[in-house]
């Protein structure tokens, strides 16, 4: 049994599970959040069962090891019990919280997961798999349904596997920085040629797709990128981003563009340009209205909040004037916010630490010269899945985490590399 144990983890094969529910049936039910955190929940459990057979005690090698990650995550699970004082329908935060509890359950597993990894390019070489179906659906979708005369419309089908065309976006563009990755550290001609095609292809997927969070992101990653490459000495990381891996990729996106451009000529209201500039529509003053109803419900609930999994009850409070056919605000579409009404503004901290820490941890090691390479790639991972979290809901939607447990996994890694040395 230990064999056994020892060879999955030396080839990864166990954190591959968490990565395969989107292709799980789901019975024809509509919201499939039920079904994925089920599955987790289940595969959590299993996971559980063989570390206790194997009398492996990953809260005393993981969670106390240099994992601010974990400690924080592991802290705001408690604030959230304290949060329930407010909820009205207790309930719904105990289901809440549980969901909480098994994505945190899920982050804990894969980090200790991660650190038997003896070459991450295995595993985001897995990814960039995975990446690839995402996009190969999407991809079929737009053929499918692309006209030169109608071109194409937002259409629901663009979700692809996950059940949202925003979370569709983000998925494809979390994929980027990896793809670069390998463009940059790769020696043979053929990986930087596949990895070119792709990164163009996830760029017109993208301008396919049309979110425009995921627009404004993407623009934003590319100057990030050009930033990089410019102060490149001064960071001492001249081994990144070379100008002629910058030139591909910058390529890369002006050939996509152009492609889409052609393409959507007689769609021009779906054209990049004019779904990054046309701020004033529905959806825009929908989120700035729940903004300002979710910072007046941090003022009038500033400790504890409305109570984790109650803001979608609170919420009739603040928004009955302007609830048009029984549509309740269940999200703020920033998780920042969310979190800091439901919890409360220290709860709102502690949800933010668990970014900031691995924020710091990332700066520190380019600083350091630590992996560098690996280390900026977190630093774009979690510059995507935070603009996400200012925009949408990643932090409940389980297709939305598994951008974030590419983070784990790679930031657990890293550290278990500096622990090693």
């Amino acid at each position: 049994m230990k064999f056994i144990l020892k060879y999955l983890q030396k080839e990864h094969i166990l954190i591959w599970p968490f990565f395969l529910f989107p292709f799980l049936p789901t019975f024809f039910i509509i919201d499939k959040l039920g079904i994925y955190y089920l599955y987790l929940s289940l595969l959590c459990l299993a996971f559980q069962i063989l570390f206790l057979i194997q009398k492996e005690n990953i809260f005393k090698k993981i969670f106390f090891l240099n994992r601010p990650l974990l400690i924080f995550y592991f802290s705001f699970l408690i604030w959230q019990i304290f949060s329930l004082v407010n909820a009205i329908n207790l309930i719904e935060g105990i289901i809440e919280f549980f969901q909480y509890f098994t994505l945190f359950n899920s982050i804990l597993i894969l980090s200790y997961l991660s650190s038997k990894i003896k070459n991450i390019n295995s595993f985001l070489i897995f990814i960039l798999l995975f990446g690839l179906v995402e996009c190969f659906v999407t991809l079929k979708i737009f053929f499918e349904n692309f006209t030169f005369e109608y071109g194409l419309d937002r259409i629901r089908d663009l979700e692809g596997l996950s059940s949202n065309q925003n979370f569709n976006a983000f998925a494809i563009l979390s994929k980027i920085p990896i793809s670069i990755y390998f463009l940059n550290t790769n020696q043979k001609k053929v990986i930087r040629f596949l990895m070119s095609a792709l990164i163009a292809l996830q760029f017109f997927l993208l301008f396919v797709i049309a979110s425009r969070a995921s627009l404004l992101c993407l623009f934003l990653l590319l100057i990030i990128l050009i930033i990089l490459h410019i102060t490149r000495k001064k960071l001492f990381i001249e081994s990144f981003l070379s100008l002629k891996h910058l030139v591909v990729v910058l390529f890369s996106f002006m050939l996509s563009f152009g492609t889409h451009f052609f393409l959507y000529e007689n769609k021009t209201e779906l054209r990049v340009q004019n779904r990054i500039t046309s701020l004033q529509d529905a959806s825009t003053n929908y989120r700035i209205l729940n903004y300002k109803e979710a910072i007046d419900g941090i003022i009038d609930y500033p400790i504890f909040g409305v109570g984790i999994g109650n803001w979608k009850i609170i919420s009739l409070k603040y928004a009955q004037n302007r609830i048009e056919n029984y549509e309740i605000p269940k999200h703020v579409h920033n998780d920042f916010l969310h979190i800091a009404v439901e919890t409360g503004i220290l709860g709102g901290i502690l949800f933010l630490s668990i970014f900031a820490s691995i924020l710091f941890f990332s700066f520190k090691q380019i600083l350091l010269k630590k992996n560098q390479a690996l280390s900026i790639v977190l630093l774009l991972l979690l510059t995507i899945y935070c603009f996400d979290s200012l925009f949408n809901f990643p932090r409940i939607r389980p297709y939305s985490q598994l951008n974030f447990f590419v983070i784990t996994i790679v930031y657990s890694w890293i550290v278990q590399n500096k622990n090693n040395e």
